[in-house]
């Protein structure tokens, strides 16, 4: 599956973050990495990657999506615990994220206050 591109979000607007601004085409770049690598990379990496689309989001949504993350992030933190043990795991969530819809994608979203606010 293509990751979704074309999520331009420069932080002209935020000046005290200028640093985070990041293309499509880094998007595109780091969403393939997240097929490869392992799960604590993957973690970094899609938040970067879900970051793009951060400033797109309504206030009602940036609150849904926050009480999501912090779910998702214990969860990522109980897999990374089982790692050595049950890789299993974590190829049916590189399998998930291959799936993922649009929407999903979205559901993932980490509160970066330098994109959303």
């Amino acid at each position: 599956r293509q990751p979704r591109v074309g999520h331009q979000c420069s932080n002209s607007s935020s000046s005290s973050n200028s640093s985070s601004t990041c293309s499509s085409s880094t998007c595109s770049i780091q969403q393939q990495h997240l097929q490869q690598q392992s799960l604590q990379q993957q973690q970094q990496q899609q938040k970067f990657y879900l970051n793009c689309i951060c400033c797109r989001m309504s206030p009602m949504q940036q609150q849904q999506q926050q009480r999501q993350q912090q779910q998702q992030q214990q969860q990522q933190h109980q897999l990374q615990q089982q790692q050595q043990q049950q890789q299993q795991q974590q190829q049916q969530q590189q399998q998930q994220q291959q799936q993922a819809s649009p929407l999903s994608e979205e559901q993932l979203l980490p509160r970066g206050p330098s994109c959303c606010s």
